[in-house]
């Protein structure tokens, strides 16, 4: 609905639920931070994930979740690395 609203030129608008407007931005918070600096649901699975599908526990994986509303679609990107 903010985007509908931002494009049809009725903006700045702002939400019920989060304060702030979300249209077209970019939201870094998506939970509750754990003591160890990531968000309780999204970021400690995609810590864990590629460990698990590739069995191999020595992978580590440093996750951020940023959820980015979109009119369409899913998307998770990932920078790989190797110590070597």
């Amino acid at each position: 609905m903010q985007s509908a609203a931002l494009l049809g030129g009725q903006g700045p608008v702002t939400g019920e639920v989060i304060p702030k407007q979300i249209g077209f931005n970019c939201v870094p918070q998506i939970d509750v931070f754990l003591e160890n600096g990531y968000t309780a649901r999204r970021d400690e699975k995609w810590c864990g994930r590629p460990a698990r599908i590739l069995a191999d526990p020595a992978i580590r994986v440093n996750a951020t979740a940023v959820r980015v509303p979109v009119f369409f679609g899913h998307f998770a990107g990932g920078t790989p690395g190797n110590p070597r």
